[in-house]
């Protein structure tokens, strides 16, 4: 023994002071092999002679002795099968039924034999506790445990072994009774679900409910976890309540000591999981992790598995924000953290981690390395073989080998995996027939594409609207695995048509759902609650008011995301939002070519391309330029001289932009020192899948003009549509067009009647055309935070008031008396008069053809592959099929002189495209010399 402990058999005050002395200093040691991380059975050696010298002294009955076994020895040894079956004989055979510690040694050992399956003994132990149990609720709660293990052990009818105990509870008072019947249902909850019976599962659940007053905070813990796993698949939006309720118990019913602490934090890292992999949050899920971490104590020192978790998911973050050296060492330290403290099955994954961000590095030796020491372990767990199976042939294609990369691919294919597993698998496999030159790869191509689909849609239907942006990035992946498949056709092909998917992937879906759920009758009075809410969440930005503008945020969304995952079952949304090449290229002239613009990364490359084809000729793949260093200047040059050749027998292209190209006038460059829109006609598209015959401007026409924002122009003042001064040429621009009106029906809102109130009034209305003349607003997020540091800024006051309500971005037109409310710090009206994006989104237009918007930057907003995020968006779910806007600012008086070209023709019934070309070419040959006034404005089909 360690020391030259002498033992005494009598606990006179000498002996037990010296024996409390000698416990203490092995615990002692304990410790410091813990954080020595010493080999595990040699620090269990020293709490065997503590509890020798416990139980010599004091007895192995005493507190002294079951205080180390419960504290110290039981958490120890939990997972290990083989020790605490030696600690089971020890608990059963030689500790008293009757002891003061014996109910929570019994109890907990219950646990931990119940966590690695050993269930008869957790039977036993859980009747072992009833018996001992300090009050009556206790010994119930134990007696359901041992019926619920024994049932696992034995088999048998759960719920008639759980009905005996109805007797027992009569004896309880209400309190007592209420805790006792939520641990009953919990338990049957958990077996409901263990055989597979979720519904029923989830009305155990219910009834939990409502007794969950008088449950212990662990158990609530555990019921709302259970709930959350069960709603997962079918209302995402409920399964997030359960993890922030889950979260709320632990706050605010735990105490804060270490053992507590650590339950907080691993509620908060499945808190982050669900951020971090369902709506692929990244901001958001490092803002739990980082909070898991300093809960813990951060620097983590990895000495626990929890603490190795968390680690590995900040790793994973610093690595996907392009911290790849500083990852990689995270990894390595955590690596080494488990190797010191015992490493186990469940660390494993860590060296997984490692691997593949030295293949992602482009360092595939160091990722071999990692894959060789651990093979043995890794290749024959189950939970993480087909991950290294997968890893094992990313490191072969990155050495040059794949065919011996296709071989272990191919014995994969008929393995159990997750969807996000077999879409890689696929891919892998296809690149390795590509290099092999293996004529399968074509079929896999296929695959990849109805894989990757079907998993974006599965959860574009479940996540609220907000989250469903994420899910680009997924199809982004796609479409660059696509693009590595090297000189196959069918691969190209497949590329175009996942970047189609994804350029009208969150429109497409959010009008789908919306059709469908609005077809259903039932749901009149939910959508009806949903259109008020998004008049509540704007009124309350428009207050600045935070709190009432997330709550009716976040409820609009609950509401709109259980809708669509109820009901859009009986549509089949794939098809509804799916966009194919064979559908584009029928529904365009015969003389017209596509270009579908992508932005994306080749490798550590951000590269500009296009797919181009036409009803004559199969998509193809041309590269443009490489966006490293941002847009070049001359970027619409570069663009038309890359793809002069594939233009050559077209009279019309028909383009879609990409990313930040969608504020970038590429219809007015050069090209071999010819206006490009003089040598071919350049529609410029939301999505090439809206390509539709040419309108004009119908026969009923609104006009909103503002020439007086209470700002008069001061000498020298620029009267642009964007300077908060007045426009006094609106007034002239709207007296010119209305010449033009005759006999065409005409609702005009000038000055004091262009206000946002009487605006809002045309919702619903059969206008053809509606023409908007005012300054327009684009602020994003930058922006908005340098004007809300300095006093001094023009938009000070604005943007406090956006900040303050969680906006980060304001597009808009600005109306009669917004100038006023712009610069004021609260507003006390109904309406401020600024129209933005999210007002419009409300509104609806059955009949409208054309929006035309005379103002300042009306063409911008927040950019992603789905187009831009700002008044171009909003008009057309509005409705309408065609808009003029602008990138830029825009002189007043050439504003109005490009409006009256504009209408003169379209008032004689020749269509918008046409009409707007005419005026396009007489400004810039008046203005030959000032390009950034005559390519302005832009028109989108």
């Amino acid at each position: 023994m360690r020391g030259g402990i002498v033992q005494v058999n009598s606990p006179d005050s000498s002996a037990a002071t010296k024996a409390r002395a000698d416990i203490q200093r092995l615990i002692n040691a304990y410790g410091a092999g813990e954080q020595e991380g010493d080999d595990k059975m040699e620090r269990l050696a020293y709490l065997g002679d503590a509890i020798h010298i416990a139980d010599s002294v004091f007895g192995r009955d005493s507190h002294e002795c079951l205080n180390i076994m419960i504290t110290r020895m039981l958490p120890e040894i939990r997972g290990n099968i083989k020790l605490l079956s030696v600690f089971y004989q020890a608990v059963t055979h030689s500790i008293s039924p009757y002891s003061d510690d014996a109910y929570e040694l019994m109890y907990q050992s219950a646990r931990y034999m119940e966590e690695a399956a050993l269930d008869t003994m957790a039977m036993k132990l859980y009747y072992g506790a009833s018996r001992t149990a300090p009050n009556k609720v206790l010994s119930l709660k134990a007696e359901i445990m041992s019926i619920v293990s024994g049932q696992r052990a034995n088999g048998g009818d759960l719920m008639n072994k759980l009905e005996r105990l109805v007797p027992k509870l009569r004896q309880l008072s209400h309190e007592e009774e209420c805790e006792v019947l939520f641990k009953v249902s919990y338990e049957l909850a958990q077996y409901y679900d263990k055989l597979g019976e979720p519904t029923q599962a989830l009305v155990e659940i219910e009834k939990c409910e409502s007794f969950i007053e008088y449950a212990p905070a662990e158990e609530k813990i555990l019921m709302m976890q259970l709930k959350y796993r069960l709603l997962l698949d079918s209302d995402h939006q409920g399964a997030i309540e359960c993890l922030d309720r889950a979260l709320d118990y632990a706050q605010n019913e735990f105490d804060p000591d270490k053992n507590q602490l650590e339950w907080i934090a691993a509620i908060a890292l499945q808190r982050g999981d669900y951020a971090m992999n369902e709506e692929l949050d990244e901001l958001k899920a490092v803002g739990y992790y980082y909070y898991c971490a300093n809960l813990l104590g951060n620097p983590l020192k990895y000495s626990t598995r929890l603490e190795r978790s968390i680690g590995r998911r900040l790793a994973e973050c610093t690595f996907n924000f392009g911290f790849e050296d500083l990852a990689i060492e995270m990894y390595n330290d955590i690596l080494a953290g488990a190797q010191k403290y015992g490493l186990d099955e469940a660390d494993l994954p860590i060296a997984l981690d490692l691997a593949e961000k030295y293949l992602a590095s482009d360092r595939p030796e160091e990722a071999g390395e990692i894959l060789l020491f651990f093979c043995d372990g890794l290749e024959k767990i189950e939970f993480v073989s087909v991950r290294y199976l997968l890893l094992k042939a990313d490191y072969f294609l990155a050495v040059g080998q794949p065919r011996e990369a296709a071989g272990i691919l191919e014995n994969l294919m008929n393995k159990d995996m997750l969807d996000s597993q077999r879409i890689r698998l696929h891919r892998r496999l296809a690149l390795a027939y590509t290099q092999c030159g293996d004529s399968r790869m074509a079929e896999l191509s296929d695959t990849i594409n109805m894989y990757t689909k079907r998993v974006i849609v599965s959860y574009m239907r479940n996540l609220t609207p907000s989250a469903r942006h994420n899910w680009l990035e997924f199809c982004d992946e796609a479409i660059e695995s696509q693009l590595k498949l090297t000189g196959n056709p069918r691969a190209l092909y497949n590329a175009a048509e996942l970047n189609l998917f994804r350029k009208s992937l969150l429109f497409r879906t959010s009008t789908a759902l919306s059709d469908i759920i609005k077809s259903i009758p039932e749901n009149a009075l939910m959508i009806e609650r949903i259109g008020r809410l998004g008049e509540m969440r704007n009124d309350a930005v428009m207050r600045g008011d935070r709190q009432a503008a997330e709550a009716a945020k976040e409820e609009m969304e609950s509401l709109e995301q259980r809708l669509s995952a109820s009901f859009a079952n009986r549509g089949n949304l794939l098809e509804r939002i799916d966009c194919r090449v064979e559908e584009i290229s029928s529904a365009m002239p015969k003389d017209a070519m596509a270009v579908d613009f992508i932005e994306f990364r080749e490798g550590k490359q951000h590269m500009l391309g296009a797919f181009v084809w036409s009803a004559r000729k199969e998509p193809e793949y041309v590269d443009i330029v490489s966006l490293s260093d941002g847009y070049p200047e001359n970027i619409g040059e570069i663009i038309w001289n890359r793809l002069a050749l594939n233009m050559v027998g077209y009279d019309k292209i028909y383009f879609s932009a990409d990313g930040d190209l969608n504020a970038i006038p590429i219809e007015f460059s050069l090209i071999s020192d010819n206006a490009i829109n003089d040598v071919v006609k350049l529609h410029r598209v939301f999505h090439l899948a809206d390509v539709s015959p040419d309108v004009t401007i119908g026969d009923s026409v609104a006009i909103v003009a503002v020439a007086d924002h209470n700002s008069p122009l001061y000498p020298g003042a620029d009267a642009s549509r964007g300077s908060w001064v007045d426009l006094p040429e609106t007034e002239i621009e709207k007296n010119l067009i209305m010449e033009h009106m005759s006999p065409r029906h005409v609702i005009v809102l000038y000055n004091d009647e262009a206000t946002e109130r009487h605006v809002k009034k045309l919702n619903g209305s059969d206008i053809s055309t509606l023409h908007i003349s005012t300054h327009g607003v684009f602020r994003d997020r930058y922006d908005l935070e340098e004007a809300a540091d300095k006093p001094e800024s023009e938009d000070y006051r604005i943007a406090c008031r956006m900040l303050a309500a969680g906006k980060q971005s304001i597009a808009g037109l600005i109306l009669r008396q917004g100038n006023i409310w712009w610069h004021t710090e609260t507003v006390d009206s109904d309406e401020d008069d600024i129209l933005t994006a999210e007002e419009i989104e409300l509104m609806s237009f059955p009949n409208l053809n054309l929006v035309v918007l005379s103002a300042c930057d009306s063409g911008l907003g927040e950019i992603d592959s789905d187009g831009v995020w700002g008044l171009q968006r909003a008009f057309r779910i509005a409705g309408t099929k065609k808009l003029i806007c602008t990138l830029s600012k825009v002189d007043d008086y050439w504003t109005s002189q490009f409006m009256d070209a504009f209408y003169e023709k379209a008032a004689q019934g020749i269509s918008v495209y046409e009409s707007f070309q005419s005026a396009q070419r007489w400004l810039r040959l008046e203005l030959p010399d000032n390009p950034e006034i005559w390519s302005s404005f832009i028109l989108i089909e």
